[in-house]
């Protein structure tokens, strides 16, 4: 497990880049997952700095926003291949938010999640 969310997330970047840019063949949901539970961690042990927390839960939401924007190209390019966010997707985002430093900003982002 790696809970540092820059690390997962190069790894992620790597997997995307293989095949020159096709992410049919090479990300997929449980690697986008891994680097947004990475992120939801780092969000948890941020050392007391809450810029730092807040920003790692930001970049977990943003990978979840990634996951539904591939699907729609992929529907609109008609590629059948599923990298939508699902339960473990949600859940690693609200506990993201839910760890965050910034109490009052990660409940509020954790509550509009829950609500999509």
């Amino acid at each position: 497990r790696i809970c540092d969310g820059e690390n997962a997330e190069r790894i992620l970047q790597l997997m995307k880049g293989r095949l020159g840019g096709d992410t049919t063949n090479g990300a997929n949901v449980v690697a986008y997952n891994a680097a947004i539970s990475a992120w939801a961690r780092s969000a948890s042990r941020a050392e007391g700095n809450i810029s730092k927390s807040r920003s790692a839960a930001e970049k977990a939401e943003q990978l979840l926003r990634e996951m539904w924007s591939l699907q729609r190209e992929r529907n609109n390019d008609r590629i059948t291949n599923q990298i939508l966010p699902d339960v473990v997707s949600y859940s690693s985002v609200i506990s993201a938010y839910a760890s965050c430093l910034d109490r009052s900003f990660g409940l509020k982002r954790a509550e509009e999640l829950l609500s999509e």
